[in-house]
């Protein structure tokens, strides 16, 4: 959905979605926050700096901190490209 805004005016809150930043990886996320891109239709596992993620389409990417066996558990297997390991 890109960027969420939550926004109160001191006793409601509105929720609003900026649209624009849902296709860059970094505008969704810091590479700080996150150890691997997951592409959901593809089911890889990605470096953040992997040509694939920034070829990719931001609506299949994900973030994750889980471990490689772990990913690979719920139906991921590494980039051939990037060859992410720990």
């Amino acid at each position: 959905m890109g960027n969420i805004v939550i926004t109160s005016n001191g006793s409601d809150l509105s929720i609003s979605y900026d649209e624009s930043s849902k296709n860059s990886a970094s505008a969704t996320a810091s590479s700080a926050d996150y150890k691997w891109v997951l592409n959901t239709n593809t089911k890889k596992i990605h470096y953040p700096t992997c040509s694939s993620v920034t070829e990719g389409s931001g609506k299949n990417m994900e973030y994750s901190n889980l471990g490689l066996e772990e990913l690979q558990a719920e139906g991921y297997s590494p980039c051939g490209k990037c060859n992410p390991h720990e």
